[in-house]
C-alpha cells in the first residue's frame, strides 16, 4: 500500500487551525510504501516530536519515524514480538499529554485468562520504552467475530471496546464475559469496565 503524507500532516499539524478557519497550511511529503504484507496500525506524533507509523506483520512490529519539518524518513526498525496465535492488536492510544501506547491482547488457553497489555511508544526516539505492561486480566471474553488464523483455525477478535473522555486524558475499556451456559435463556450479560489515566495507570475497574 502506498500512502502520501499529505493527509497526515494536515490532520496532525493543522487540525486546530482548520477548526477556526477554512484556510490552513500543509506540506506534501514523498509517497510512503507500507512494509509489505503488514497491517497498518496508526500514524502518531506531532510537529515538535515527529511522526511515527506503526504496522504489524505476524510476530513483528515495524516502526518508521518521519521528521515533521520535512517529512523525510529518519528511522525504520523491526521489533520481534513474543506473540502467540491468539495475539490481537487492539488500538494505539493517543493521549492529550503526548503519551502514546500500543494496546494488544492475548488469550492464555492453559490458564483460561484474557490479558490486555500496553507498550509505550517514544515518538522522538522512534522506539518502545516499555513493553508488555499488563493492564488487566479476566476470564474468557465474548468476541464479536471470528477470523481465520491459518488452516482450519480461528480466533476471536473485537473483545474490547475503547473510549476516551472528551479531553483525551482518561481511557475506558469495556468488555463482555463469555456466557456460562450454552442455554442462552439461562445467561445474564456480565460486563467489565476498567479505567486508566494518561500514563496508563489504573484508576478503577
Amino acid at each position: 500500500m502506498t500512502r502520501n503524507l499529505l493527509l497526515i500532516t494536515a490532520c496532525l499539524l493543522s487540525a486546530g487551525t482548520y477548526a477556526q478557519s477554512k484556510k490552513f497550511d500543509f506540506k506534501l511529503g514523498q509517497e510512503y510504501d507500507l512494509p509489505r504484507r503488514t497491517e497498518d496500525l496508526a500514524f502518531i506524533g506531532n510537529q515538535k516530536d515527529g511522526i511515527v507509523n506503526l504496522s504489524v506483520k505476524k510476530e513483528e512490529l515495524i516502526m518508521v519515524r518521519f521528521d515533521a519539518a520535512n517529512l523525510k524518513k529518519t528511522l525504520e526498525q523491526k521489533i520481534d514480538l513474543d506473540a502467540t496465535r491468539n495475539f490481537n492488536s487492539e488500538i494505539v492510544a493517543d493521549f492529550s499529554n503526548g503519551n502514546y501506547f500500543w494496546i494488544h491482547s492475548d488469550w492464555d488457553k492453559g490458564s483460561g485468562s484474557e490479558i490486555l497489555y500496553c507498550d509505550k511508544v517514544d515518538v522522538q526516539k522512534g522506539k518502545l520504552v516499555s513493553t508488555n505492561q499488563k493492564m488487566f486480566e479476566s476470564s474468557k471474553l465474548a468476541g464479536e467475530s471470528a477470523v481465520a488464523n491459518g488452516f482450519y483455525s480461528f480466533k476471536m477478535t473485537n473483545k474490547y471496546k475503547f473510549d476516551f473522555d472528551l479531553n483525551k486524558t482518561v481511557l475506558g475499556v469495556m468488555y463482555r464475559l463469555a456466557p456460562e451456559s450454552r442455554n442462552d435463556k439461562k445467561n445474564f450479560d456480565r460486563l467489565g469496565f476498567q479505567v486508566f489515566d494518561d500514563n496508563m495507570k489504573k484508576l478503577w475497574g
